[in-house]
């Protein structure tokens, strides 16, 4: 399987994915990063075996909420923010469970999360039965739930939550869930420091003072020098030389890790100031 991570300079891994030939036979707390990668090997080692890292929140607390549950039903904006409780793993375990939390300024009976397919994965409740649906807090906003996913296999999960306001159907921003499987610690640590690196360059004055030729020029020039010189103490390439290019019409431009993980990065990304769609 190929997964397809996009760096921006919001700070917000966006993650896409497409299966490799490998993987079509077989058919991640306190983060907010979303991410992207390719196997290359079915190797199983000592680095990898039994390992499990995940990057999201086992409960649910954010003191900067926006949203407070309104007292009526005339709500002229509606939304839904969902976040998950692990946004990776790098597991070779068969399952792992997950937690949903989708925040609403509107009130309803119940949440339903669902697949890329439109297909139900669990309902979400504000009932404050953490025992059974994981929430702490009844009617505070945020519906929780839990289900577990399939892990035996390296994959990535589209969800969204769905609500009704008044007969009309509300929907969330897309929240995905990566699994890695055959990734060594060690690459998965140089990953972090390239993924650390491009976002500080995407957020300097030297970059963003640039037009947008100066920027692609500047973004491919400091992927070049990773490629060469690492980052750091690590001063061996930590993107893969050659792989670099510019996707000019997605206004990206992508390399590979050395580890065969594909990486997409936003040349000038959106205006990241609407906290639906991007709430981390």
């Amino acid at each position: 399987m190929r997964l397809i991570k996009t760096i921006t300079a919001a700070g917000a891994l966006l993650l896409g994915a497409a299966m490799l030939a490998s993987c079509v036979a077989q058919t991640e707390p306190g983060s907010t990063t979303d991410i992207t990668s390719t196997a290359t090997t079915t190797v199983e080692t000592a680095e990898t075996t039994e390992r499990t890292v995940v990057t999201g929140r086992t409960t649910y607390e954010d003191p900067d909420r926006t949203y407070k549950v309104p007292e009526h039903q005339n709500v002229k904006d509606p939304k839904i923010t969902l976040k998950v409780s692990e946004d990776e793993f790098l597991t070779d375990k068969a399952r792992q469970e997950i937690v949903f939390y989708a925040e609403l300024n509107f009130m309803t009976d119940k949440v339903e999360i669902t697949d890329e397919d439109g297909t139900v994965i669990c309902t979400l409740y504000d009932d404050g039965r953490y025992d059974s649906d994981s929430d702490l807090t009844g009617g505070d906003g945020v519906y929780t739930g839990r289900t577990d996913i399939d892990t035996s296999a390296e994959c990535e999960y589209t969800y969204q939550a769905v609500a009704y306001l008044n007969g009309e159907q509300i929907i969330s921003n897309v929240r995905m869930v990566y699994v890695y499987r055959n990734i060594t610690d060690k690459e998965w640590e140089d990953m972090q420091v390239v993924d650390d690196a491009i976002y500080k360059f995407l957020n300097s004055r030297e970059y963003t003072s640039l037009d947008h030729q100066g920027k692609i020029d500047a973004l491919i020039a400091f992927l070049t020098d990773l490629s060469v010189n690492g980052y750091g103490f690590r001063t061996y390439p930590l993107v893969k030389p050659g792989s670099i290019h510019l996707v000019e019409e997605a206004n990206e431009v992508v390399f590979e890790y050395p580890c065969g993980v594909e990486c997409y990065v936003d040349i000038e990304p959106p205006d990241y100031s609407d906290t639906t769609a991007y709430p981390d």
